[in-house]
C-alpha cells in the first residue's frame, strides 16, 4: 500500500514538472536507397546528400516530416511556475507563509 501510495506521488510529482525546451535537430534533405529498406535523414542540402551517396543506386528527397517549430526568445525566458512540494511519506505538508505570495 505505501509502495502504491508513493509511486503515485512520483507518478504526479514527474507529471507536474514543466518540460525543458531542447533544441531540436532537423535535416530538409534524406537519401533512399534503391531496395528502398533504409532512409537517411541526415543533410542539410541536396549537394551534400548527393555527394555522400557517391556511387550508391539511390536518390535523395526533401525531408517529409515537417520541420518542428522553433520556441521564442520570449517563449524560453519566460517564468516557469514552482514545482509541487511533495512531503515525505509520515511528514506534514510544509508551511507557507500567506505574505510570501
Amino acid at each position: 500500500m505505501q509502495s502504491s501510495v508513493a509511486a503515485g506521488a512520483m507518478v504526479l510529482t514527474l507529471a507536474c514538472v514543466p518540460p525543458v525546451a531542447k533544441a531540436v535537430e532537423y535535416y530538409p534533405w534524406c537519401f533512399r536507397g534503391i531496395t528502398g529498406v533504409k532512409t537517411i535523414c541526415y543533410f542539410e542540402s541536396w549537394a551534400q546528400c548527393v555527394a555522400t551517396r557517391g556511387g550508391s543506386e539511390g536518390f535523395c528527397f526533401e525531408n517529409p516530416a515537417p520541420r518542428p517549430r522553433v520556441p521564442s526568445a520570449e517563449a524560453l525566458e519566460a517564468p516557469q511556475p514552482p514545482a509541487p512540494v511533495v512531503p515525505p511519506q509520515g511528514q506534514p505538508a510544509p508551511r507557507r507563509d500567506p505574505a510570501s505570495r
